[in-house]
């Protein structure tokens, strides 16, 4: 409803008509931080009284504001972490955080620069890097004051039957124009807007790590995929070697059946050895061919260059160079390392401080308001000093009946603090066994790795001697077919466990969060420190 109307009168050069677009209102204590406008006349006496306790209210005020958060302390999961990896042996180097330099392929680097450069779910990751960092700027702008500068003009008429009757002959049809800055401010009395912006700083950090997380991720995901690619165009080479040569033992069996010394049952063996190197051939392209297309999707090409999927070849899969041994070290630092840890800590952190911000709703909340301006009927006496008009007011409003929504939003916000620090626990859980699945797909993959070369020095010798029994009578072909395709199976699967290997080291490099440098610090000091200070210029704990 619009505040009753007074007409503009000839004497009077400051009145109020029934448009309220001024900077001041006509209530003198209104419930938001903006709203409170009462209008005060030029030379209204009592006003440096009440300047004085108005300036009194707002300095208790803002004492009162540096009061304690009303969120609690961020917990700790007790977890029971041993003191040492039992597989962890001691090398004498580590890789840096570009780890994947320490195969020694130029190729690979440049793949893994191009993949952290134009990966779309890296780009995605970014985004929401920003989005997080404009949330917190906004509700780090809710602990300030607002200014803003009004203008306003009117015309209504007044009611000629109010509770104070207009004087005879004032006309009820009245003109208003207003120019003015407004100042307004709540007071953080229970710790309310910070308790919002340190959870939301921690939501920064978490979108921060969570980046890292994705970048980990996807520099993962290009190494093995490149790994996968090195490997099949080895068994590609090795099938189309093998493949020549079992045409060139059909021909030659050819050649002696039709000379009427060959055997129709050694050129169909043969025949039979042929077409299956040939399968194996399309099988092993093919794969090579999707691997090279979803590198392509992780580097980020556009679709012409995914059409093409030309991806760059350098060093051999057996050339590679094989990656340090892990160095001993306190189990206890990954929860300081891993970037996905560190983002379920701040998440948890995040959760705790909306618990203040859910508590706050209990209490009572204060609204200063500050308004200086003109109002007259007249523009062009709007800025003279007869029309000044000014404004000091505050304003507490205390919950009474809510129908438990106060209650609802703080056992929605434990509900949320109980479930992050489940997650930061799982998370936590989760990096131990990946570290210790890690560790023994690594042992054992060079186990495999080491006995499928002895099993292939095992197969030569065996085939040499099929060979020579052969030849002289003593045992049919069927022994050297035997021996040449299990030779041959069994080079495919030596280069399937030279992969193997490099992908576990991959795995235990991105189950240690990059790499096991950086691991000599304390992990208690580490893990104090992302608490309270997960971002380098940022804190994301409360403000006491």
């Amino acid at each position: 409803m619009p505040d009753p109307v007074l007409p503009v009168a000839a004497a009077d050069p400051v009145s109020a008509d029934p448009v309220s677009a001024g900077p001041v209102s006509l209530d003198p204590v209104a419930a938001g931080p903006v709203a409170a406008r009462p209008v005060l006349a030029a030379g209204q006496t009592r006003a440096e009284g009440r300047v004085a306790r108005l300036a009194a209210g707002l300095a208790a005020a803002l004492l009162a504001a540096a009061c304690s958060s009303l969120a609690p302390p961020v917990r700790e999961p007790a977890l029971d972490i041993p003191q040492a990896w039992p597989q962890a042996g001691v090398g004498s180097q580590a890789p840096a955080q570009d780890w994947w330099r320490m195969f020694g392929d130029p190729s690979l680097d440049r793949m893994v620069e191009e993949a952290l450069g134009h990966n779309l779910d890296v780009a995605a990751a970014i985004a929401r890097v920003e989005e997080a960092r404009a949330l917190a700027a906004a509700a780090r702008a809710d602990q300030w004051f607002s200014v803003q500068a009004t203008a306003g003009a009117g015309r209504g008429r007044a009611s000629e039957r109010s509770a104070t009757p207009l004087p005879p002959g004032v006309s009820t049809i009245g003109d208003r124009r207003s120019i003015g800055i407004e100042a307004a401010y709540e007071a953080d009395l229970w710790g309310r807007y910070r308790d919002a912006s340190a959870s939301a700083r921690a939501a920064l950090a978490a979108s921060r790590y969570a980046q890292a997380v994705v970048g980990l991720s996807v520099a993962s995901q290009v190494v093995q995929g490149y790994f996968d690619l090195r490997a099949l165009d080895a068994q590609v080479d090795l099938t189309q070697r093998t493949l020549r040569t079992r045409k060139e033992a059909v021909s030659l069996r050819e050649k002696r059946l039709k000379g009427g010394t060959g055997s129709a049952l050694d050129l169909h063996q043969d025949q039979a050895e042929a077409a299956l190197a040939e399968a194996t051939l399309a099988e092993l392209s093919e794969r090579a061919s999707l691997t090279a297309s979803a590198l392509a999707v992780l580097l980020g090409r556009n679709p012409r260059a995914l059409l093409e999927a030309d991806i760059e070849r350098g060093k051999t899969i057996d050339a590679l160079a094989a990656p340090p041994e892990v160095p001993g070290g306190l189990p206890s630092q990954l929860l300081a390392r891993r970037p996905d840890v560190q983002q379920s800590h701040a998440l948890l952190a995040a959760a705790t401080a909306e618990i203040g911000v859910a508590r706050a709703s209990y209490l009572p909340s204060l609204s200063l308001t500050a308004g200086y301006g003109g109002e007259s009927a007249s523009l062009s006496d709007v800025l003279t000093s007869p029309a000044r008009v000014w404004l000091l007011a505050a304003s507490l409003a205390a919950p009474i009946f809510t129908a438990g929504r106060a209650d609802a939003a703080v056992d929605l916000a434990n509900a949320r603090e109980r479930e992050a620090a489940v997650r930061y626990e799982q998370t936590a859980l989760n990096a131990f066994r990946e570290v210790r699945d890690a560790l023994s797909r690594r042992s054992w993959a060079v186990s495999r790795a080491q006995a499928q070369q002895a099993r292939i020095q095992a197969l030569e010798n065996a085939r040499r001697l099929a060979r020579i029994r052969y030849d002289s009578g003593y045992s049919g072909y069927l022994d050297v077919l035997d021996a040449d395709r299990n030779l041959f199976q069994s080079e495919l699967d030596r280069v399937a466990a030279r992969r193997d290997s490099l992908v576990a080291s991959v795995d235990l490099v991105k189950s240690l969060g990059g790499g096991w440098s950086g691991l000599e610090p304390p992990p208690q000091a580490q893990l104090t420190q992302t608490e309270a200070q997960p971002l380098p210029n940022e804190r994301t704990t409360r403000s006491n």
